[in-house]
């Protein structure tokens, strides 16, 4: 029998100020399952929200890397019932409990313990992201950016497939896991010219994957890629920025933004990531580097906010604090 459940969550409602406040759980539709929430990762998109750069409803309904255990279904959905611990794209995951839809609902194994390895929503932006570049047999591939989302990637890209993969970063300690994970050759900006670099080893390149969502690095981008090359712009760059579009024509390169909008079929990248989380290919344990309990949540947003050195990426908890 459905039940209307009372529930902890929190909004945005000014910047660097997070609210509580109480909800009821309300009617679930026939499609939908609710899910008491147990981890949730913090993306990027939250601190930017948190912070004031990005205004939206969003805001309200904080939380899209949900993980946690099945709490009730609506009366169409076969696949799931009361008790199974899943992953879930849906918002509202930072709060006690969440709703989503069947086909963003996916189990993960239900002997495990720490939830916060199996949120599933970065890694299906990598598999839509993989998926939009479409990788070919010998190319020779640049990363630029080994932050959370960056060290995904290389984690997801075929090193047998590709000719060389070169990551890039200015963390020396997120560029020795981009090696730990398979990047052919690693190099700091600040230490060397990676243009001048990488054009002496291999000249031009054939595709560029920029995860870093800074200033500067569309310009390195450019003057690696061959002409016809793939410019895949993954990070997701809030500020404008001037680019050099005539460079772009002149090369003919293929620019790609793949945001999950781009997706022919998202359910299906959430779906293919949990299998391959299943499989080994994404491993989050050395990319969590940081996990804070749900009353937390203030000073959670507010350290992250600081740009710390240390933090690749952070992870609320539910209960395993409380």
């Amino acid at each position: 029998m459905e039940r209307n459940i009372k529930f902890s969550a929190i909004s945005i409602q000014k910047p660097g100020k997070i609210i509580f406040h109480k909800t009821n759980s309300g009617r679930l539709k026939p499609d939908e399952a609710l899910i008491r929430t147990k981890a949730c990762g913090i993306c990027k998109l939250d601190i930017n929200s948190f912070i004031g750069k990005f205004k939206d409803s969003y805001s309200h309904h904080p939380g899209h890397e949900g993980v946690g255990i099945i709490e009730e279904v609506g009366k169409d959905v076969q696949e799931f019932k009361t008790g199974d611990k899943v992953a879930a794209v849906g918002s509202g995951a930072f709060g006690t409990y969440f709703k989503a839809h069947q086909d963003m609902v996916a189990k993960i194994p239900q002997e495990i313990k720490d939830f916060e390895y199996w949120i599933s929503e970065p890694c299906a932006c990598v598999v839509n992201g993989l998926r939009a570049v479409n990788i070919q047999p010998g190319d020779i591939v640049v990363i630029i950016g080994c932050g959370y989302m960056g060290l995904l990637l290389i984690q997801g890209i075929p090193k047998n497939f590709v000719s060389h993969l070169f990551c890039i970063d200015v963390d020396d300690k997120k560029l020795q896991l981009a090696k730990k994970f398979g990047a052919d050759t690693i190099l700091n900006p600040n230490h060397v010219d990676v243009v001048d670099y990488i054009r002496n080893q291999v000249g031009e390149v054939d595709i560029v994957i920029e995860a870093a969502g800074v200033k500067g690095t569309l310009e390195v981008a450019t003057k690696l890629l061959r002409q016809g090359g793939k410019l895949s712009i993954f990070g997701y760059h809030i500020d404008p920025e001037i680019i050099d579009t005539g460079t772009w024509h002149a090369k003919g390169l293929w620019v790609l933004n793949p945001s999950p909008m781009l997706s022919l079929n998202f359910s299906k990248d959430f779906q293919d990531a949990v299998k391959l989380m299943r499989k080994g290919v994404f491993t989050q344990q050395q990319l969590i580097t940081h996990k804070f309990p749900f009353p937390k949540i203030q000073e959670a947003f507010s350290f992250i906010a600081s740009n710390p050195s240390d933090y690749i990426k952070g992870v609320i908890l539910f209960d395993k604090f409380l």
